[in-house]
Parts: C-alpha cells; sequence; structure tokens
C-alpha cells in the first residue's frame, strides 16, 4: 500500500512538473467576413430603379465598410428576386456560400413619399429573419438605406449598427461671458 501511495504521488509530481513546460500562446484570432447578396430594390413591377440601385448601393457600402461582411457582386447573380415578399431560390445562393440575402422594394406614394420594403434571407436555413417597411418622403432615402443597414447588422452580428447615427458639432467662440456658438 505504502508503494502505491508514493507511486502515486511521484506520478502526480512529473505530470505537474512536464505542465509547466506546456504553454499556449493565443496572439490573435480570425474572423472571415460573412459572405452576404444585397439585390437591387426593386419597383412594382419587380424591375430594378435607379433608386433601388441607390438604396442597395449605401446597404452594401455600410455592411462591406464595417468589415464584418462581404458582398457577392449583383452581376453574378443567377436570378435576382423580383420583391421581398417572394421567397427566394436559395439554391441559386448556396454555391456562392452566401450566408444571408438582403431583398427590397421600393412604391411610389403620393405627396412625395416612398413606401420602402425590406427582407433579411437566412440562406443556410432558408428562412427569412427579418423584414421592415418604412414609408418616408423620398428625400430620406438614404437615411432609409441607413436604418436597413442597422437593422442588418445587428440581426448578424448581434451587435447595434451604428450606421444611422448623426454627429453633431458645435464651436464656441468670444469672451466666456458672451459666448456665440456657431
Amino acid at each position: 500500500m505504502f508503494k502505491f501511495v508514493i507511486s502515486i504521488y511521484l506520478l502526480l509530481f512529473i505530470s505537474v512538473s512536464n505542465a509547466k513546460d506546456l504553454q499556449i500562446d493565443i496572439n490573435s484570432g480570425q474572423v472571415e467576413p460573412l459572405p452576404i447578396a444585397i439585390a437591387d430594390f426593386t419597383d412594382r413591377a419587380g424591375e430594378t430603379s435607379s433608386l433601388g440601385r441607390s438604396i442597395s448601393n449605401v446597404i452594401t457600402n455600410n455592411l462591406v465598410g464595417s468589415g464584418q461582411f462581404k458582398a457577392l457582386e449583383t452581376a453574378a447573380f443567377i436570378a435576382p428576386p423580383t420583391s421581398p415578399s417572394v421567397r427566394p431560390n436559395f439554391n441559386d445562393w448556396k454555391p456562392f456560400g452566401i450566408k444571408a440575402l438582403v431583398t427590397g422594394a421600393i412604391k411610389e406614394e403620393n405627396n412625395n413619399k416612398i413606401e420602402v420594403e425590406f427582407r433579411l434571407w437566412d440562406v443556410v436555413s432558408e428562412t427569412d429573419m427579418i423584414g421592415l417597411r418604412l414609408t418616408v418622403d423620398k428625400a430620406s432615402w438614404r437615411r432609409v438605406s441607413h436604418i436597413i443597414s442597422d437593422f442588418t447588422f445587428e440581426r448578424l452580428t448581434g451587435d447595434k449598427g451604428y450606421f444611422d447615427t448623426r454627429v453633431v458639432y458645435i464651436s464656441e467662440s468670444g469672451p466666456s461671458n458672451a459666448r456665440k456658438r456657431d
């Protein structure tokens, strides 16, 4: 019994002394951008409009500029989506390794308003992740693009989007008791 206890202590001592030599250094991780496809937004007829192309370009620039996403060029699309309410053929996107697809449509309303609808699709699980419909002034199309970028970014990364932020800079001049703000 005594030899058994000594051999266990000896075994533990050897394993502890060998463990000190084992050292693992983790210097950096490798994060690959998520492959995503952002289709040009269509009009009522299912055709791409210049405003729809502008909206999708802003969304693409926002998401790719974050470093978290890699967008597929629209020229590579096999069958571009015609409406966000129509379920896409996910087999068209899988050969490119696309994980998410953004589709959208714009409808011209009265009084210089537009209705912008978008949907984010999960290509892997073949489900929709989020959808949104906004009615805004036509001049606010760029802000809508940033809002859609925020929703897409948050849904895919879990972090709050920052594309629809506004920065205000105020400068003051003059004596401290009569400051003038510019």
